[in-house]
């Protein structure tokens, strides 16, 4: 195998052209010099990538468009000048078919040559296909016409005041099929969740004198509904701050703009921007105890209607009572932006799988090491070394996938002062123990 050594000189011959201009070069899947930036820097391809619905076409073009910048983070290849476009030209295989002249990279039967090294029976027949001419074009013929798999039809969802029917796959649904925050055996920290992943989780902004601050997640569960911890905004246990928003579709707090990511294959995603929503009102369960953290529920109605997108969905409320069906060792997820093991809060978004821990087991732990006693309306999970949720994880959502879809079925309420101990679960507020409260109340 050997190197191609025209295809080093087209290398060159591009990069002296674009170092002219002070860009990182690159070449535009139409051939023509362009400079490889962050995404929402070139206008077409952004609008492209948040355009909904894409065809394939559409994000063949996004994907092709992929680049690698300095700091070793993708970007796109975006069209510097407007170089003057030459008529296409006709040519023809040395088997008479015939085809047009234009570059590697922009023929979809040749890019694979211009993205690796090749073989010297490859690079003969390459050279058979240079067309005549001063640019380095080649005679691309299309290759036989392929239909691509049809898309799957994903229902027509907009967002009302009263949490959505599964059966509609209007909730619980996420674009990112992978499966928090204190972490697990193989990552420190807890997995970084993608960027589309729980497009329910909420992040809840409190004022504190000039600052802003984000103390508590939320799980969103209408257009206007967020469901969260009670002692996340009673007043007899946050009399120092004082919740304003409630902060939708967000992966790096830290980030004001969209957050990028690879996904598998060498695409990207990347989300259009958080969204802060200002707390029209805040309803806690009349029977919340601030001193046991009994009936810890309580919901946030938002001033105005959620938009439903990738990143901004409800999750669905419980179809059933898990503890009542599920079996020892049933997997759980927790996910959002709360310490992690080192006791320091994550800035992006994180999640974890744990065990159902019976309650039965869990309260004796709790009433043996804590002299606490626990109610049926609470539930546990966790118990292993590394894995729990943590300060600034409550009030987010603990979860369970059913037929691929997620519902949530507790809230993080409490747990030990040190995170994550083996032998010790969190305890959640069990949300099908409320159904009928929940209803209540955003039924109205």
């Amino acid at each position: 195998m050997t190197s191609n050594r025209f295809l080093i000189a087209l290398g060159l011959l591009i990069t002296s052209i674009c170092s002219v201009y002070g860009h990182i070069p690159c070449e535009t899947i139409t051939g023509r010099i362009g400079r490889c930036v962050y995404i929402n820097e070139c206008p077409a391809l952004w609008t492209l990538r948040v355009k909904p619905n894409k065809t394939y076409s559409e994000r063949k073009i996004l994907e092709d468009s992929l680049c690698s910048l300095n700091n070793y983070r993708l970007g796109v290849c975006c069209t510097l000048i407007k170089t003057p476009v030459v008529p296409t030209r006709r040519c023809y295989t040395l088997d008479g078919r015939e085809g047009k002249c234009t570059s590697l990279r922009a023929c979809p039967s040749l890019r694979a040559f211009y993205e690796r090294p090749i073989y010297n029976s490859e690079l003969k027949y390459i050279q058979s296909l240079r067309c005549p001419g001063s640019q380095p074009e080649f005679c691309c013929v299309p290759p036989l016409p392929r239909i691509p798999d049809p898309l799957p039809e994903l229902p027509v969802c907009t967002l009302t005041e009263s949490p959505p029917d599964p059966r509609f796959e209007c909730c619980g649904r996420d674009d990112d099929s992978s499966t928090r925050i204190i972490g697990n055996n193989i990552v420190p920290g807890g997995n970084e969740a993608s960027v589309s992943q729980y497009p329910w989780l909420a992040i809840i902004e409190y004022q504190s004198g000039s600052r802003i601050e984000l103390l508590c997640g939320g799980t969103l569960i209408s257009g206007r509904y967020v469901l969260t911890a009670a002692h996340c905004l009673d007043k007899r246990v946050i009399d120092s701050v004082t919740p304003i928003n409630v902060r939708l579709g967000e992966h790096n707090i830290t980030n004001p703009g969209p957050d990028c990511m690879l996904v598998e294959g060498g695409g990207f995603d990347c989300t259009t921007g958080a969204i802060s929503i200002p707390i029209e009102s805040i309803i806690v369960h009349p029977q919340f105890d601030p001193d046991t953290l009994e009936n810890d529920i309580a919901l946030i109605r938002l001033s105005k209607m959620a938009t439903y997108s990738d990143f901004v969905r409800p999750i669905c409320l419980p179809s059933s009572d898990i503890t009542m069906e599920a079996d020892e060792g049933t997997i759980v997820y927790v996910a959002g932006w709360g310490a992690t093991e080192n006791s320091k809060s994550s800035d992006v978004k994180r999640h974890v799988s744990m065990p159902l821990v019976p309650f039965a087991e869990c309260a004796t732990v709790y009433s043996n090491r804590f002299l606490r006693k626990l109610t049926d309306g609470q539930i546990c999970a966790g118990g292993q070394a590394g894995k729990d949720s943590c300060l600034g994880d409550s009030g987010g959502p603990l979860m369970y996938q059913r037929n691929f879809v997620y519902e949530v079925i507790g809230l993080v309420s409490f747990g030990p002062r040190q995170c994550a101990q083996s032998g010790v679960p969190g305890i959640y507020t069990s949300v099908y123990n409320y159904l009928k409260w929940i209803r209540e109340q955003t039924n109205r």
